[in-house]
């Protein structure tokens, strides 16, 4: 990876870090799709927007697990 590709991804990885809701990273991540990036950069940026997403909705320790039928009263 060059020093040029360095600088591209972590000025994207604020713009990734920016994205406050999942419109925007939604749209964000769709021009990723079709942007021309060298396979190593986009799949960078690809984990990135992932963990994003995680962070955005993360996952309650409480129901990783759990069975449905205890959310209805069974």
């Amino acid at each position: 990876m060059t020093a040029k590709d360095k600088d591209y991804i972590q000025r994207q990885l604020t713009i990734i870090q920016n994205k406050a809701d999942d419109e925007s990273l939604g749209k964000y991540a769709m021009s990723l799709s079709v942007a021309s990036l060298n396979v190593e950069v986009k799949g960078f940026l690809t984990r990135a927007v992932d963990m994003r997403q995680k962070e955005l909705h993360p996952i309650n320790p409480m129901v990783v697990g759990c069975d449905l039928d205890d959310f209805n009263g069974e």
